[in-house]
């Protein structure tokens, strides 16, 4: 059954004319050279971008997650989070809320945080307020911003 070889005969008229249409496009196609020409090396490569852009995990205002997180690499929050949080970029936006303490990057708040803020940059803005210490590199703090806690500069 599927050792047959197909013959101009089983071919029905159409599928001849196909046929030899095809074999002429290849036939002219060989006179004027090869489909796919071999171009020479000249050394220059194709590079990937390996340099991805950071990804943003939003906590909605309508969420709440009591557990730690980790590895965020831009996390914003706007709803609330019970446990300590690890990241680079963290945003506790005007209706978040946080409890636990913050390790990252780069910190800004304009919500309320109750916990340790450990970070290179932190931003206050205003109407923030955050209970507990705060170890940083670089700081600013809006008018109407609150802190009761410690600043202790990171040297």
């Amino acid at each position: 059954m599927f050792n047959k070889s197909t013959s101009s005969k089983d071919l029905t008229k159409d599928q001849e004319e196909r046929v030899k249409k095809l074999k002429e496009g290849f036939a002219a196609d060989s006179a004027n050279g090869p489909a796919f020409e071999r171009r020479p090396n000249t050394g220059a490569q194709a590079t990937v971008d390996t340099q991805r852009k950071p990804e943003t995990t939003t906590i909605a205002s309508d969420a709440h997650i009591v557990g730690d997180l980790t590895g965020a690499s831009h996390l914003v929050i706007k709803g609330q989070i019970e446990g300590n949080i690890t990241g680079q970029v963290i945003e506790l936006s005007s209706g978040g809320r946080h409890k636990g303490d913050i390790s990252a990057t780069s910190i800004e708040i304009q919500g309320h945080l109750e916990g340790n803020i450990t970070a290179d940059k932190v931003t206050l803005l205003e109407n923030s307020t955050v209970q507990g210490n705060i170890n940083y590199g670089s700081l600013a703090m809006e008018s109407g911003a609150t802190v009761i806690g410690q600043l202790v500069k990171q040297s």
